[in-house]
């Protein structure tokens, strides 16, 4: 066994740094994953408390925060999260400065917590990584025999990121798999899988035990039929479809306000404003659906076929979140895509459902599991579709709803991916505004 000079074997090694390490940094990230959700709900109860227009006004003020404070002391703490995950390590080995990471932390906290619209994934690849960043600096100078390299930096953050996605996400292993499948746009990064894997699984461990083990999601066993394959198949179109859409609206919208460089921190304010103004137009006629805020209770609602949500609110939810979240992360604002694209994809696939399944009567149970297999297809091609992620799509929406439903999920990410693959959100995302 080839051995380092007066230490460990290499083999022994190489298993005890990434042990220690993924473990580490699992159990950092998911902690941070907890922090953020735990004071985005307080700041969220709050805030719905209030009486009449006194919520709606709260997206503007987190916006004035993040533009006229956070901005202004780190440019970099903003925007969606991911992308600063990627050029880290793709283009920094690793490194990210702690108080970026301080920063976009407590900046996310503010915009979704006082109701703009966004989600957690993006902000905890930024955050996630940039743990396992930091805590690999630091352990590099204090454990010399495990012969720490400076390449492996990248690794630290990869594994870190990973962890935060499967906390947000409550998804072990479609956590890691989305870490590594997100850095580049036709391969995977093998190297960072394994270790990713086992930092996930910690993450999503630690997350669990602060705020309990089960299902995240309404959960049913999917009675499959051959006959619901070519709805399956329409609607992961669509999915596709709105995918693009998706893609094309924010790339306008984030174009727009990185040419309007000159007004500073004042491109936040800006976009909450708008984010805002819808939140209150569809106020009178989403129900009780908001676009608000990561939408977490909306999204459980929409999944849950006990629940009512006519086709109308469907569609009126869909697009509002859809605008209030491109305008809301265009501008700069700390939030992240990805809980949106999910739920836009769960709202598209109900609305196909609704219509494919002529049985199907929200509140009465009935054809319950097949609905939410519409979903599923929904949600896993905007994911693919939107983020350049077929594979962990499919991972996601298994874990998240079930094995049953792997199928529809696999339909969906691939045909919704084949069709959008050339519109991908992250590529636009070089230079945040």
């Amino acid at each position: 066994m080839a051995s380092n000079r007066g230490g460990l074997p290499r083999q022994a090694a190489y298993l005890i740094k990434w042990l220690v390490l993924s473990l580490l940094i699992g159990a950092l990230a998911g902690t941070l994953v907890w922090i953020v959700q735990s004071g985005v709900a307080r700041l969220g109860e709050a805030r719905t408390s209030l009486p009449h227009a006194l919520p709606y006004i709260f997206p503007v003020l987190g916006g004035l925060v993040v533009g006229l404070v956070i901005h202004r002391i780190d440019p970099a703490a903003s925007g969606e999260g991911a992308p600063t995950y990627i050029k880290s390590v793709q283009n920094r080995g690793g490194y990210l400065e702690s108080r970026t990471v301080a920063l976009y932390l407590l900046g996310t906290v503010l915009t979704l917590g006082f109701g703009g619209s966004g989600g957690f994934v993006g902000p905890a690849c930024l955050y996630g990584g940039g743990a396992g960043s930091f805590l690999f600096r630091k352990l590099r100078v204090l454990s010399r025999p495990l012969r720490f390299r400076k390449a492996d930096l990248r690794l630290a953050m990869v594994c870190g990121a990973g962890a935060g996605v499967a906390a947000a996400l409550d998804a072990p292993i479609g956590g890691g798999i989305f870490a590594v499948e997100v850095l580049y746009a036709a391969s995977i990064e093998y190297e960072g899988l394994f270790p990713g894997l086992l930092a996930s699984i910690t993450g999503y461990t630690v997350h669990s035990l602060l705020t309990g083990f089960g299902p995240a999601y309404w959960q049913s066993e999917l009675a499959f039929r051959a006959t619901l394959v070519p709805g399956f198949i329409l609607t992961a179109v669509v999915a596709g479809i709105l995918g693009i859409i998706f893609v094309v609206a924010f790339k306008k919208v984030f174009d727009l306000f990185h040419r309007l460089r000159h007004w500073g921190g004042w491109r936040p304010v800006a976009g909450a404003c708008v984010c805002a103004l819808v939140g209150l137009a569809l106020a009178g006629f989403a129900g009780k659906g908001q676009v608000l805020g990561p939408g977490t209770e909306t999204f459980r609602a929409v999944l849950d076929p006990r629940d009512s949500f006519p086709v109308y609110m469907l569609a009126l939810l869909l697009f509002g979140k859809m605008v209030a979240t491109i305008f809301t992360v265009g501008s700069g604002n700390p939030a992240g895509l990805t809980g949106p694209v999910l739920m836009i994809g769960a709202m598209a696939g109900s609305i196909m459902g609704s219509w494919l399944i002529p049985d199907f009567a929200y509140g009465s149970g009935l054809g319950g599991s097949e609905h939410v297999a519409f979903i599923a297809v929904g949600m896993a091609g905007m994911l693919a579709a939107v983020l350049n992620v077929p594979v962990a799509a499919v991972v996601i929406m298994t874990e998240v709803l079930g094995t049953s439903y792997g199928l529809p999920a696999a339909l969906g990410s691939i045909i919704a991916f084949s069709i959008a693959r050339s519109e991908v959100v992250y590529k636009y995302l070089e230079t945040e505004p």
